[in-house]
């Protein structure tokens, strides 16, 4: 009996194709789970399988594309009237305006004109780095047309007078370009105060001329964001005040920070020396390289050469007809410092191109200076070699046969 029992408990060995199905199936489990895992880190450019859209696919609209959904026919809508995206409510009319406003933020007004802030707002610091930030927005944005110095001479107005000029001697009947000088931001009134800054200026003015532009000049509020356009503010003034004051005058917080306001501050501590060997000035080749880097350094726009072609910059510089070496002039010893006369000599002419801020011709129009000039020891000999070779007998005679 037993024994029968335990031959019934015996369960039929199971069948190979069924081992074998059962492996099959398990690991085929795995393949959707490998290739699951594969689309979450392999890039594709297919549309991904998605079962429930929750708006995940619908049409939309490209940018400046028109749509038939809106009755003006613009698919990109203007913000909402009246509303303001969370941080942005610009609530402080010093640091985001340059002027008051009231409640409602209209404009205040004083007499005429708004009513502007004199300072810079406390969020802007005097600084080095503000005004290095400063003068290179201002070498970007502002300088092109306003020139690097701020004399209003920038290369683009250069361009146009050239033009107007050469359409001038040709004498067609074509009209001219026609454009409106930028202002000299060193130009001075009748009373001798600066038209564009000290108190008659504010600095919120300027700044909110800068951002909203004034007649011809465009508005730079997309180009500088706001603290730039202080950044620019700080810098004009700065340069302002290196023009107009005398040496002794300059405040001393603003002294300590010379060598950051404009390269021309920090080449008055390099000195100016440059050795030139003997009869080096008369060689032919040196000359003649000189005469090219006068070309393209665009000494020309500003010294004149030859009697026959005017310079096209409205404030030239002294003319090079002639020569000059051996002339004796009348010069501040820095910027307003004391009148001196002195001998246009090979120590002089270095010493205007290292430091341009040392001498200042007198009674030469306004007072200004010659930018900053990048150049090498060896340039600067070659410059002299040609600059002096314009006073001698040998050029004019080599100018005649030619």
């Amino acid at each position: 009996m037993a024994e029968a029992n335990r031959n019934r408990s015996k369960l039929p060995p199971i069948p190979a194709w069924l081992v074998y199905v059962i492996i099959i199936s398990v690991v085929g489990s795995w393949v959707p789970l490998s290739l699951i895992a594969l689309a979450r880190v392999e890039k594709s450019n297919r549309q991904r399988i998605q079962l429930f859209q929750d708006m995940g696919v619908q049409p939309r609209i490209e940018a400046q594309q028109p749509s038939p959904l809106f009755a003006d026919g613009r698919g990109m809508r203007l913000p909402v009237e009246s509303t303001v995206a969370r941080g942005e409510l610009r609530e402080d009319d010093h640091f985001y305006r340059g002027y008051e406003t009231d409640n409602s933020f209209e404009p205040v007004m004083d007499g005429e004109q708004l009513a502007y802030y004199d300072d810079l707002p406390d969020q802007i610091q005097v600084s080095r780095e503000l005004l290095q930030r400063g003068q290179e927005r201002f070498n970007i944005a502002c300088a092109t047309c306003h020139g690097a110095a701020g004399y209003g001479d920038g290369l683009t107005h250069r361009r146009v007078q050239a033009l107007n000029e050469a359409a001038a001697r040709e004498g067609t009947d074509a009209p001219a370009p026609s454009w409106v000088p930028p202002v000299n931001l060193h130009a001075l009134s009748p009373a001798g105060d600066l038209l564009y800054g000290g108190e008659d200026y504010a600095a919120g003015k300027l700044f909110h001329v800068i951002s909203e532009g004034i007649r011809t000049m465009p508005a730079y509020n997309q180009q500088l964001t706001v603290e730039d356009r202080w950044a620019v503010v700080a810098y004009v003034k700065t340069l302002q005040l290196s023009q107009s004051l005398p040496v002794a005058e300059v405040p001393a917080e603003v002294g300590q920070l010379g060598e950051a306001i404009d390269p021309i501050a920090s080449a008055a501590t390099e000195g100016g020396e440059v050795e030139v060997e003997e009869g080096e000035l008369q060689d032919p080749e040196l000359i003649a390289q000189g005469q090219q880097l006068f070309q393209t350094k665009i000494c020309f726009t500003c010294h004149q050469v030859d009697a026959d072609t005017p310079v096209v910059n409205p404030l030239p510089g002294p003319s090079f007809v002639g020569g000059i070496f051996g002339e004796e002039r009348q010069v501040h010893r820095g910027i307003g410092g004391p009148i001196e006369t002195v001998e246009v000599d090979e120590a002089y002419f270095v010493e205007s191109l290292k430091v341009p801020q040392a001498l200042i011709v007198e009674d030469f129009g306004p007072p200004r200076m010659m930018p900053p000039m990048p150049l090498t020891d060896d340039e600067v000999v070659a410059l002299m070699a040609y600059v002096k070779s314009l006073g001698t007998d040998e050029t004019d005679s080599n100018d005649e046969e030619n």
